[in-house]
């Protein structure tokens, strides 16, 4: 045995970077790595890291995908992934993964069916995180006999189906009937059920609206032992009585949830609102006060979200209260410095149509930018949200890579020399 210690190479040492460099945006702000400026910054400081330590490969290609795969932003991941070819870096199966991963949260089959092409191509042999990547990007968007016939696949190549195989299909079940057969069919083949299944399993209840049968799983999930039963089970039962539009099984399983230790988060907070939306006839009613009271709670915690500006603007919208609308838009300019969503903007508009007035006045009222920049967050004339269509934001990535929207932020091919 040698007692000289192997020091790292420069890939490792740019792949703990990156680490280090993604922790900085911390768990409360997860989602900056997918806005304009952080993402700016990071090709600039990935370009310096490149030219200071030459030799960059997979593992530091790994990190930078996996972190851009999970919010979905195939406008990156296809950036980095170009960038990694002219690299001379060739892929393996677990950055082929991390690109369909990618696919799978964007709900992007076209481009999911070119990276298994290019896998086959290249002879890079499946695994299992592969086939889960395929099932979960087509159970996603509702296509649950896809999705089975991957994970048949997936057995017939010898591998054995898991939890996560059962989490991801259930995520297509639109009626408690279908993800209950996929329970029991699951069982009879040795996976027992974690929280994840019981999570999605109360989910698909609520497509079909059917409360009975979440609370009956609910239950179930409580009283087996292996099952830890955390905030997520809650939040999941209490979005299928959102769905309901019920404000009373909303209520009774919002105080059961803080009976047992758990403080509403920001989702139970933004169906409290939602629903009172629906319920709410006239100002200072019940639901008016109910809304306004979580709305206060949000302020007063910390919790300032765009989903909780949303509904209670919605709630003003209703009754046409246009000075609250734009108090509370003032705030979200000046206070959190913030700007508008594409849901956000048309509850204003419908709060200035129900107090009386004119579609022509209406039509003039105009989306307003984050505090201090001259971007806003989404772009009116497309009604796409900003981080779906970054358009003049990175400016920076279209002039390296030659991406344009107008080939649909694919590279233009390359002319034969």
């Amino acid at each position: 045995m040698s007692l000289v210690k192997r020091l790292p190479t420069n890939d490792e040492r740019c792949a703990a970077m990156l680490h280090r460099y993604f922790g900085k945006f911390g768990e409360a702000e997860r989602g900056t790595a997918r806005t304009r400026h952080a993402y700016r910054s990071f090709i600039n400081d990935f370009e310096q890291l490149k030219a200071t330590y030459p030799g960059i490969g997979r593992k530091t290609y790994g990190v930078a995908l996996a972190r851009f795969a999970t919010g979905g932003n195939k406008y990156f991941v296809r950036a980095i992934w170009e960038d990694m070819l002219r690299s001379k870096v060739i892929p393996t199966c677990r950055l082929y993964n991390e690109y369909l991963r990618c696919c799978m949260m964007s709900g992007d089959v076209k481009e999911a069916f070119l990276m298994v092409k290019q896998m086959r191509k290249l002879n890079v042999e499946p695994n299992q995180h592969t086939y889960h990547a395929l099932i979960g990007m087509f159970c996603k968007r509702g296509d649950l006999a896809n999705g089975y016939r991957v994970y048949r696949s997936m057995s017939r190549a010898g591998f054995s189906p898991t939890c996560r195989t059962l989490s991801l299909l259930l995520t297509g079940c639109r009626s408690y009937k279908q993800a209950s057969y996929l329970v029991r069919r699951f069982r009879s083949k040795g996976v027992k059920p974690d929280t994840h299944v019981y999570i999605n399993t109360i989910s698909s209840c609520m497509h079909a609206g059917e409360w009975d049968e979440a609370r009956k799983t609910f239950k179930q999930a409580m009283q087996d032992g292996s099952v830890t039963v955390d905030h997520r089970l809650w939040v999941a039962l209490i979005a299928v009585a959102h769905g309901a539009g019920s404000y009373e099984k909303l209520k009774d399983t919002v105080e059961a949830m803080q009976e047992a230790g758990f403080t509403p988060c920001v989702k139970v907070h933004s169906f409290i609102i939602s629903v009172c939306v629906l319920h709410t006839k006239e100002k200072d009613d019940y639901h008016y006060k109910v809304a306004k009271g979580s709305y206060e709670i949000c302020l007063t915690t910390g919790i300032e979200e765009i989903p909780i500006v949303t509904n209670w603007i919605r709630v003003l919208a209703k009754h046409g209260l246009v000075d609250e609308i734009e108090e509370v838009r003032t705030y979200l300019r000046k206070v959190l410095k913030k700007g508008e969503t594409v849901n956000l903007f048309n509850a204003v508009k419908q709060g200035y149509a129900n107090a009386g007035y004119s579609p022509e006045e209406v039509a003039k009222l105009q989306p307003f930018a984050k505090e201090g920049t001259n971007d806003s967050v989404f772009y009116a004339n497309a009604g796409v949200p900003f981080h779906h269509k970054p358009r003049a934001a990175l400016d920076d990535i279209e002039r390296r890579h030659g991406v344009s929207e107008r080939s649909g932020w694919l590279p233009p091919p390359r002319r034969a020399v």
